[in-house]
């Protein structure tokens, strides 16, 4: 049975839609007209990026904390919130 992981996503208004990152995964983004559209989207690009990863056979990083993500967030309206996968067969940073 594989362990969950969770990272968390900032989600920002982004002018005619809004946009999504995950602070522990660099380069880590996406886009969508609609909240639920960036949600799923973003969903997408985290397991595309995390398999990329296990593809080159690197760790993952470790999931940050709310409260770590909070504090590098920048002071503005955003949504943070989890999105869960299941963990690769590949060790944790």
């Amino acid at each position: 049975m594989m362990q969950e992981m969770q990272y968390l996503a900032v989600v920002e208004y982004a002018g005619s839609g809004f946009s999504i990152y995950f602070p522990d995964l660099p380069g880590c983004t996406s886009a969508g007209r609609t909240l639920d559209e960036v949600r799923a989207h973003g969903t997408h690009a985290l397991k595309a990026y995390l398999e990329a990863l296990y593809d080159r056979e690197l760790s993952l990083p470790a999931p940050s904390s709310l409260d770590r993500i909070r504090a590098i967030t920048p002071e503005r309206d955003v949504l943070i919130e989890p999105v869960r996968l299941p963990a690769f067969a590949v060790d944790v940073a």
